[in-house]
């Protein structure tokens, strides 16, 4: 793929270009499910109360990506769409995410402070963002970067 304008890798589609096929299976497979499930248009605030100094980077690195129409933004509001948490679990990270009509509405992640480094926090933001369980392991991947840039160019319920 050649490099959009935003640097982030991804080529950008030309007007009324039509998402490729292996595109959207890309993001079912990725994401889960047969429709666009994600945040709607607009700022997504979160609180993180575990204070990691390196949130702002990664969200950063995913803002980039996505390239609008959503955008990730660090809040002092505990009341915040995103709330993170040090809390003692048996894995690394636990996310709980509600959605109502194909749009995520509030995402909670416990991290295990026993485990908590850079990478948990990638995995996890990368969860919030709407990225599988099963898929972020390897964390920010190029794949990653297509599936979030074109997830954030389709509406919510739009099919795959």
């Amino acid at each position: 793929l050649l490099t959009g304008c935003s640097g982030n890798g991804v080529t950008p589609p030309l007007p009324n270009e039509e998402v490729p096929t292996e595109i959207l299976k890309l993001i079912e497979e990725y994401i889960g499910y047969k429709q666009v499930v994600r945040w709607p248009d607009g700022i997504v605030t979160i609180y993180d109360e575990t204070n990691y100094e390196g949130t702002q980077t990664i969200l950063n690195q995913i803002n980039s990506v996505i390239d609008g129409p959503v955008e990730f933004q660090l809040s002092q509001d505990s009341n915040s769409q995103i709330k993170v948490e040090f809390k003692e679990i048996g894995g690394t990270v636990f996310a709980g995410i509600d959605s109502n009509n194909n749009e995520i509405t509030e995402v909670f992640l416990y991290i295990n402070p026993a485990t908590a480094n850079e990478a948990i926090y990638e995995y996890a933001f990368l969860i919030a963002a709407g990225i599988s369980v099963l898929k972020v392991e390897e964390g920010i991947t190029q794949e990653i970067k297509t599936v979030l840039y074109w997830l954030y160019k389709l509406e919510p319920g739009h099919p795959l």
